[in-house]
C-alpha cells in the first residue's frame, strides 16, 4: 500500500470544507443559544402567570370565606384549594421520583 502526499488542491479543498463546517457549527450554536434564551423567557412568563393565578385563587378563597362568615353562600366553583393542588403536585412528583429511583 503506497501513500502519496496530498496535493495542494486536495488540501485547499479540505480547508474549504472545514471552513464551511465551522461556519455551520457556529450557526447551530447560535441557534441553540437563541432557543435557550427564548425558552428561559417562556419559563419566566410561565412562573409569573402561575404566581398570578395562585394569588388570584388565594384572594378568591379568602373572599369566599369572608362571604360565608357573613352568611352569604356562594356556589362552589372549585373542589380544591391552591394548597390542595400543590400538595397533589408534590405527591405526584414524589411518586415520579420513586419510579425513577427504582429504575436505577
Amino acid at each position: 500500500m503506497s501513500t502519496h502526499p496530498a496535493s495542494s488542491g486536495d488540501v485547499k479543498e479540505l480547508k474549504i470544507k472545514l471552513s464551511k463546517k465551522d461556519k455551520e457549527l457556529e450557526e447551530a450554536v447560535e441557534k441553540i443559544q437563541n432557543l435557550e434564551k427564548e425558552n428561559d423567557k417562556l419559563n419566566s412568563v410561565q412562573i409569573e402567570l402561575t404566581n398570578e393565578r395562585d394569588q388570584l385563587r388565594l384572594r378568591d378563597e379568602l373572599m369566599e370565606q369572608m362571604l360565608r362568615e357573613a352568611g352569604v353562600e356562594m356556589p362552589d366553583n372549585t373542589d380544591t384549594t391552591v394548597l390542595d393542588d400543590y400538595k397533589a403536585e408534590i405527591e405526584k412528583l414524589k411518586s415520579q421520583l420513586k419510579a425513577k429511583d427504582s429504575q436505577i
